[in-house]
């Protein structure tokens, strides 16, 4: 993978401002200790494997050395600032979950939860901060679109063998499920979709051919939450160069009416058709895939104790008690990082949630007016993270992992989410383009040689 990694060409990166010309790597100790993070949390997730286990607890030492890394590089350097509402919702959220927590069915497994959590979002924040003061945001992102291709590499060789270890349908190759097989592909996908705008030397080699590779793969691992996550990381490019706030609320309004009302909607429809669609035919082939069912259960439990909630890490204790009324659901998780928040903060924490959601997406489309100015080789490195954190959004409304410290994508989600407040910050420079020379009278001859 370092082979791999090492030969791909270097990309320019700014230097203290957007649109600069000098390359800037990741420190070899933040590379390593990042690079190692990333491996364990990816490798954690092998199906029935042993190794797991260790890798799973492994994955934190890296993280603690990325932490203390990252701190070291910032001692003396002008850091960015934690934005007030970041702050205060991060606060509150942490403040209900703790009650929540101490309040639950499982203070001491819903503490160790938390604690994971923090300790992500703080490793991501003082990530985030050690990239955007050094300058080598795109060098992260090369290496996450590096280790994407080691990942997709392999998928598509146990494709091609027949290797499917997983549960259920969809390509699970390696991993325990085709849902966290997709997971780890839908991020690269973003990335490699980037390269491709940008167009810089060797994008024909690093970046279309995975793109192209990566897209059916993706689909055949029937992983549908993750292709939401491809198709709002896509949107979010055109969000953040054209900074449509209209459209977007137009775009999430419309999403969210589609899931609530997806039971009428389809009902209608069968009706305006005249095909016969039952209530039990839509449960037992509904396109959610069960998912309606313990989302009903996660409603009426956040209304049995809506203020704190059930503290951080019950959800597998109370769908382990609900799991006899289940009909298609499979797994002991919510499928929904936002009625996970509800369950597991409460009201309270789920509105103070939502704000560090909604604020970084009101501060990404704002970051997309500052940078209009720069040329296709530059913008889109500064849209990543946008787009990153908008796929994210549609990915977590059919997954829970946003909250989830220990997930094999909340490191990169959290360091995405704080490179938008910080990367804010940075004042962009003005591209120059000076105007064409005239072409002279043509009939005269050709031009002068230069």
């Amino acid at each position: 993978m370092t082979a791999m990694m090492a030969q791909m060409p270097a990309a320019p990166e700014t230097k203290r401002r957007f649109g600069g010309t000098a390359t800037v790597p990741l420190p070899k100790s933040v590379y390593y200790p990042m690079l190692a993070m990333l491996v364990l949390f990816i490798g954690g997730n092998t199906f029935a494997s042993p190794a797991a286990v260790g890798m799973n607890a492994a994955k934190w030492l890296p993280t603690f050395a990325l932490l203390l890394a990252s701190t070291s590089l910032l001692v003396g350097r002008r850091v960015p600032r934690c934005p007030p509402t970041m702050f205060f919702a991060l606060m509150a959220m942490l403040a209900m979950a703790l009650g929540g927590t101490y309040l639950g069915l499982q203070p001491v497994r819903g503490l160790s939860e938390m604690i994971s959590s923090l300790v992500t979002i703080g490793t991501a924040y003082v990530a985030a901060a050690m990239l955007v003061a050094t300058d080598s945001r795109r060098a992260f992102f090369d290496l996450v679109a590096g280790v994407g291709r080691v990942v997709l590499i392999g998928a598509t060789l146990c494709y091609i063998a027949g290797i499917n270890y997983g549960r259920g349908t969809g390509l699970s190759a390696w991993t325990d499920n085709s849902n966290t097989l997709a997971a780890m592909l839908a991020p690269g996908l973003v990335i490699f979709v980037a390269g491709c705008i940008e167009r810089r030397p060797g994008w024909l080699l690093w970046h279309l051919p995975f793109l192209v590779v990566g897209i059916p793969i993706l689909i055949v691992t029937d992983g549908r939450a993750s292709d939401v996550w491809a198709i709002f990381g896509v949107l979010a490019f055109w969000l953040y160069r054209r900074s449509s706030w209209p459209t977007l609320f137009a775009f999430l309004i419309a999403f969210i009416a589609l899931i609530i009302f997806w039971g009428p909607i389809t009902t209608a429809i069968g009706h305006w058709t005249q095909l016969d669609i039952s209530p039990r035919r839509m449960t037992a082939s509904g396109p959610l895939s069960g998912r309606e069912e313990v989302w009903r259960i996660g409603w009426q439990l956040f209304v049995e104790r809506p203020i704190f909630g059930y503290g951080f890490g019950s959800s597998k204790l109370l769908l382990a008690q609900e799991s006899w009324r289940f009909v298609r659901h499979q797994g002991l998780h919510f499928h929904s990082s936002y009625l996970m928040a509800m369950v597991e903060t409460g009201i309270f924490g789920f509105v103070a949630f939502m704000v560090v959601i909604g604020s970084t997406v009101v501060r990404g489309i704002a970051d997309g007016q500052r940078t209009r100015a720069l040329p296709r080789e530059s913008w889109p490195t500064a849209a990543l993270p946008m787009a990153m954190v908008f796929g994210a959004m549609g990915h977590g409304v059919f997954e829970s992992w946003l909250i989830a410290g220990g997930n094999v994508n909340s490191p990169l989600f959290w360091i995405c989410v704080w490179l938008i407040h910080f990367q804010a910050q940075i004042p962009v420079r003005q591209v120059q383009r000076s105007p064409a020379p005239p072409l002279g009278n043509m009939a005269a001859g050709p031009l002068p040689a230069r």
